[in-house]
């Protein structure tokens, strides 16, 4: 069990602990006296407890990866003399720029009711190193194209509109911005030193450039002291829509209908639409 737990870890020492209790129970030999139904159940549950403790030890080894990862990555940037520390710990993208990554923003044009995709969203982790606050002022995410050339993405401010989340455009939800996007987290107030925000940022292909789901992502920041960071982070995870929920995201209010909405691309909006309530 000791070098268990030394090559293996937690993880390793638990599952042995494990393997252990169910070996001196076939050596007990009470099979034999027990009904066909009844060791069936007990070796069943023996499986799944195995199944089990060794889902939670990959859970664990992955977080705790994760965490030295980031915490190795912090200490580095700050080592190089850094402004801040980035990172994009999940990624949603649609599959073409006519359709959204989950993510909608609404608003009300000249002609009716309107709706633009979000095809990219990017749950963005942001550190401030700096030994004094700093007010983000500027934020851009580039991704590679098939050619390997940095492309920029329009960002969509997710303060100055309705923003949503549906898969069905038939049952849409309103997002909690305020609690939600990255743009909320940073927008008119300073981060304090070693401070940590996390959101996730909407953005806007570039009409008629195809894309991949993304393993690297170019992340730049500015504030308003003009001090600026500019990284090439991975892709920590990209995820399924099914994930999004349980990564600092709230839907707020009914459901309601943007199937009916007029379906246009922000970029192709001569003046921009105003915010609405």
């Amino acid at each position: 069990m000791e070098t268990v737990g030394r090559v293996a870890g937690i993880g390793g020492l638990a599952l042995g602990v494990f393997v252990l209790l169910f070996r001196d129970v076939i050596r007990k030999n009470v099979f034999p006296q027990l009904t066909k139904d009844q060791a069936f159940h007990i070796i069943r549950l023996f499986l799944f407890l195995t199944f089990t403790i060794a889902t939670l030890g990959i859970v664990w080894v992955y977080v705790s990866t994760f965490a030295k990862q980031s915490n190795q990555k912090e200490q580095q940037s700050e080592k190089q003399g850094a402004a801040f520390a980035l990172g994009a710990e999940r990624v949603l993208m649609s599959r073409s720029e006519d359709t959204a990554a989950g993510f909608w923003i609404a608003y009300k044009g000249p002609y009716g009711d309107v709706i633009c995709p979000a095809n990219l969203a990017v749950f963005l982790r942001v550190v401030n190193l700096q030994q004094v606050p700093s007010m983000i002022e500027a934020f851009a995410v580039e991704l590679p194209d098939p050619n390997h050339r940095w492309v920029k993405l329009s960002r969509m401010d997710a303060r100055r509109w309705a923003v949503y989340w549906a898969l069905e455009l038939r049952r849409a939800r309103r997002v909690d911005v305020a609690n939600s996007c990255f743009d909320a987290f940073v927008g008119d107030r300073s981060l304090q030193p070693r401070e940590t925000v996390r959101g996730w940022a909407l953005f806007e292909l570039p009409k008629g450039v195809e894309f991949v789901l993304p393993l690297v992502l170019r992340i730049a920041i500015r504030d308003t002291l003009g001090m600026t960071t500019a990284e090439v982070v991975p892709v920590m995870k990209p995820v399924e829509h099914d994930d999004v929920l349980s990564r600092g995201f709230r839907l707020i209010g009914p459901e309601v209908n943007l199937s009916r909405h007029r379906q246009r691309h922000l970029r192709d909006e001569l003046i921009l639409p105003a915010t609405i309530p």
